[in-house]
């Protein structure tokens, strides 16, 4: 009778273990117990504009990024997974395809572009490197991955902390510009999904907390007239929301593709930086103070393709469209953003899924 129970509780095992654990929402997925994920993302993120000062385009302007991001993540626990993300900014840059110069006018004690003539050289200022290393961990309180607990919601919660990046885009060495944000930061996000076959509806929450740095000031010749100025990073909150419609799926070798219809919107609040960088042309005088840089929000709306083609690969497609808020580039001048500021985010992803 021991062996006939002993066997019975070993086949009820084995069947459940063929039944497969239910799927979260992309944006709250993690590894299951003892597995993990190596993925490699690449994002292109480009944003652009008019420049104008009282109501008159005096230039125009666009930043550019080419980032690739390699991610290494595993679950040492059911429901908490620890991960590692590297940066690789392929090339970072800011550019000026036709802008005006600043010239003073001692009518208003400052420097100005209307009805100046157009630069003879549009200034372009481009950087590469890795950025500072994320380190994290995320786990799912609730989970409908674990069918027994019944949860009909997933949620997912994550603390990170980034490494400083001395190579930064504020920071020439040796006639090369470095690349990333600089300073450390702390990101804390939480996301929630549920199921509602064939759509997963979820929203999420992003705040990314940036420690200031210090980087030098250079004037027009590449000579330091500052050493060491600190510098205050900006600090980041992003929301998402959207639905992940299942198109296909297959169940026997968890193979999938869904669409995923997103909406957001973020904010980011003031930093100082290096005067000459936001905008194409200032006066010799603000090159030697940190200038400010204000506050703006961005509305997003976009689509994102998952398609997984069998259990151990999958590979991701997201494009975004933003709307950037006009706001100042750099306060000791009246030059800002336009109305037109347009901006595009594209990712693909690959995703090697060890099982």
């Amino acid at each position: 009778m021991t062996l006939i129970a002993l066997n019975s509780v070993l086949t009820i095992l084995a069947l459940r273990a063929t039944i497969p654990a239910a799927r979260c929402a992309e944006s709250t997925e993690i590894p299951p117990w003892l597995r993990g994920n190596i993925e490699i993302r690449y994002d292109l993120d480009y944003v652009g504009g008019s420049l104008t000062e009282d109501n008159t385009i005096v230039g125009e302007y666009y930043r550019e990024s080419h980032l690739i991001t390699y991610s290494f993540i595993f679950a040492p626990a059911p429901g908490v997974a620890l991960f590692m993300d590297l940066p690789q900014y392929v090339n970072q840059s800011l550019g000026y395809p036709n802008a005006n110069q600043m010239v003073y006018d001692p009518s208003i004690e400052s420097g100005t572009m209307l009805g100046t003539d157009p630069l003879g050289e549009q200034p372009l200022y481009s950087g590469s490197g890795l950025g500072g290393l994320w380190m994290g961990i995320r786990g799912t309180p609730f989970s409908e991955a674990f069918p027994r607990r019944g949860n009909l919601v997933t949620w997912l919660a994550e603390l990170a902390y980034r490494y400083p990046d001395h190579n930064n885009f504020f920071t020439v060495t040796d006639d090369r510009r470095g690349a990333g944000p600089g300073g450390s930061a702390i990101k804390l996000h939480m996301a929630f999904s549920t199921t509602h076959r064939p759509a997963q509806p979820y929203i999420s929450a992003t705040f990314t907390r940036q420690s200031s740095f210090e980087a030098d000031l250079y004037d027009e010749n590449g000579e330091v007239l500052v050493a060491g100025e600190s510098l205050d990073a900006p600090n980041i909150v992003t929301i998402r929301t959207g639905v992940e419609l299942t198109a296909f799926e297959n169940t026997a070798s968890d193979a999938f593709f869904n669409f995923d219809l997103r909406l957001g919107y973020g904010y980011q609040s003031w930093q100082t930086i290096p005067s000459g960088l936001l905008l194409p042309s200032v006066l010799s005088s603000s090159k030697s103070i940190a200038v400010t840089e204000s506050e703006y929000s961005h509305v997003m709306a976009g689509l994102g393709l998952y398609y997984r083609a069998f259990e151990y690969f999958q590979i991701n497609l997201v494009g975004d469209i933003y709307y950037h808020t006009p706001h100042i580039l750099e306060h000791t001048y009246d030059v800002s953003t336009g109305s037109d500021s347009v901006g595009a985010n594209i990712f693909t992803e690959l995703k090697v899924l060890i099982r």
